[in-house]
């Protein structure tokens, strides 16, 4: 035991700790350590203090050093491995939590923590094994069901993943996570009113928690109409930020100048996003931008390696805290940020929100408003941005770009486009192929009255979470409404990228979803020669499919009203030779449209960044005079 003195110093800063007030527990615990330097447990609270501060590599090293002198001290062990979860090395901290969890095979946070680990390193099976066997330890531990359901929507058993989610709210009504869960399984089942009513529960219980409010808000735009629907929760997100005050830009306010343009983003992998971020990232004019991509990829893959090689600069983000990932931007120089996520899982708007670069605006991920006055812009296109109703959604400037909104590259050795499978079937086949959350009763309405009309079709649908029977019984309920049997509807689960193109060409024409309308699924639709029917509504994600389909030259397949949407989709069925022609000019008429013009895409997008500096060296020269 420490003397007298040290044993004070130690219990104030274990004090500070518990009361939360890391800096002062800090200043204690480096006091005893001079009196004791090298001692276990003064190094054990020193680095959960560091931790708590953010100061994650100096409390690994004190972990470490802690451990040097007491290897076999299983809290040692859990601590480090903690800390190695919070730098995102999860391999590296699964050895650590192993043997934290069998110096105390009862403790449930232990097992907890290591199946999390194993997850997050690729071990699937091992982190379900985990967390059942802290189930059997103790079954009325919330936490281990919320972790338990999470595994399970995973590997296709959203039911069970239902279950324990209740589970886990009966047992901790207060657990945000488990409410989280419960949102996240039940949007996957498509039983999206159900999930937006979770996350409004988790919500009411935190009204600050980023995790509910930004949830709702990326699950509201599956089912909002209008900007009405989405301003409380994202209004309720933006007061919730709390940025410390942004120091002056040194920047040179030269119009001229090359620029430095930043992309942040946890989708640079083989991620929608980078699909259409790629081309643009390969063709910008390295002689006038000097382009830094700051990463939260976790699980690195060929996208990313791809996509690294064509940056000026990359660095990482993972396990970095808002200030450090701002302050290295601002270190960097960075004249324009930009946010290629939003709200979706991963974003780093807290970053954003830190105000690191003179110009901020958002793009790409998808288009809607992150409802921060601390971003200046979000870039649509004329068709997304429809005058008024863009407006009164986005807290930001609108930028309309000069051509497109997607810059689609078609992926490198897709299938050729095969002949229409109308003619070998004897009927009609409809399909889609977008997120199963994104297909809204309305939508499955109108694709139901579709198929009705033509008889004889049928409709195939492939998404993950067809895996599910609960999922399909929701499209064989809503499709049965409309007087579709369900031997008219196929089933497929995800497929690999070229599996997946394969599948496509099945299909004679395909269903877009609505109001969350198909992004990349549409151009790969019409990549593989498929029309795709969409409609289109008054907010940005709503009007996808009208940008999607006007810059690749076929206007003539948007409708605005569901009656519409009907009417088109029976007379492109009921027309068997232009469907035909169709399907086979479609991949010429694409690659030669300006959806598919990385070069003029891409100068657009510049020509908008330059002139948003010029806005910004004006501003400037205005102030001085």
């Amino acid at each position: 035991m420490p003397p007298p003195d040290i044993q004070r110093l130690l219990q104030t800063g274990i004090s500070f700790s518990r009361a939360g007030k890391s800096d002062q527990a800090e200043v204690a615990l480096r006091a005893a350590l001079q009196h004791a330097p090298g001692h276990p447990e003064i190094l054990g609270h020193l680095a959960a203090a560091l931790q708590q501060r953010g100061k994650v590599d100096e409390a690994l090293a004190c972990a470490d050093q802690a451990l040097k002198a007491s290897p076999n001290h299983g809290g040692l062990h859990f601590l480090r491995g903690n800390i190695l979860v919070a730098l995102k090395q999860y391999a590296n901290a699964v050895p650590s939590l192993e043997l934290a969890s069998r110096a105390d095979p009862r403790s449930t946070d232990k097992l907890v923590a290591l199946g999390f680990a194993r997850l997050q390193s690729g071990d699937e099976a091992g982190a379900g094994a985990t967390w059942q066997q802290a189930l059997a330890v103790n079954p009325n531990d919330a936490v281990v069901h919320s972790n338990l359901a999470a595994w399970m929507l995973r590997n296709g058993r959203a039911e069970e993943s239902v279950a324990h989610c209740r589970r886990a709210v009966e047992l901790q009504p207060k657990l945000i996570g488990a409410h989280g869960n419960l949102a996240n399984t039940l949007s996957q089942l498509g039983r999206m009113e159900e999930a937006i009513a979770a996350y409004r529960s988790g919500w009411a219980l935190d009204p600050g928690s980023q995790l509910m409010l930004g949830g709702l808000i990326f699950a509201l735009h599956y089912r909002a109409a209008d900007a009405a629907q989405l301003r409380a929760p994202i209004e309720a997100w933006a007061r919730a930020q709390r940025p410390a005050p942004a120091a002056p830009f040194t920047q040179t306010r030269d119009p001229g100048r090359p620029l430095r343009i930043g992309y942040l983003s946890p989708d640079f992998c083989a991620h929608a996003v980078s699909f259409f971020f790629e081309p643009l990232l390969a063709n910008h004019d390295r002689a006038a931008f000097e382009i830094f991509c700051y990463s939260g990829v976790e699980r690195p893959d060929f996208m990313t390696d791809k996509l690294r090689g064509l940056a000026s600069a990359w660095r990482s983000t993972i396990g970095a805290p808002a200030a450090a990932v701002a302050a290295q931007i601002r270190a960097d120089g960075i004249d324009i940020l930009v946010d290629l996520a939003l709200h979706s899982a991963g974003n780093r708007l807290d970053v954003i929100a830190q105000r690191p670069a003179p110009i901020q605006a958002s793009y790409l991920g998808y288009p809607s408003t992150t409802g921060l006055k601390a971003v200046d812009y979000v870039l649509l296109d004329r068709q997304l941005a429809l005058e008024g109703h863009a407006e009164a959604l986005c807290v930001e400037k609108i930028w309309r770009l000069d051509g497109s909104y997607f810059c689609f590259r078609a992926p490198p050795d897709s299938p050729p486009v095969a002949p229409q499978p109308a003619p070998r079937n004897g009927h009609i086949t409809f399909g889609s192929f977008n997120n199963f959350a994104k297909i809204s009763p309305d939508a499955l309405a109108a694709w139901g009255r579709a198929v009705a009309a033509v008889p004889g079709s049928k409709i195939l649908l492939q998404a993950k979470a067809f895996r599910d029977s609960s999922a399909r019984r929701y499209i064989e309920t809503g499709l049965a409404a409309q007087g579709v049997a369900a031997d008219r509807i196929e089933f497929r689960v995800h497929s690999p990228l070229n599996a997946y193109l394969a599948a496509i060409s099945d299909v004679d024409i395909a269903l877009d979803a609505f109001p969350y309308n198909g992004g990349t699924t549409t151009c790969h639709a019409l990549w593989m020669g498929v029309p795709v029917v969409t409609l289109a509504g008054q907010l940005p994600i709503s009007r996808m499919g009208l940008s999607v389909l006007t810059h690749a030259g076929m206007p003539e397949l948007v409708a605005h009203t569901p009656d519409g949407f009907v009417e088109k989709v029976a007379a492109l069925a009921g027309d068997a030779a232009a469907l035909a022609a169709r399907r086979a000019q479609m991949r010429d008429r694409l690659a030669a449209s300006a959806l598919m013009d990385e070069a003029g895409s891409t100068r657009g997008l510049e020509r908008a960044y330059r002139a948003m500096w010029r806005i910004w060296c004006d501003a400037g020269a205005a102030a001085a005079t």
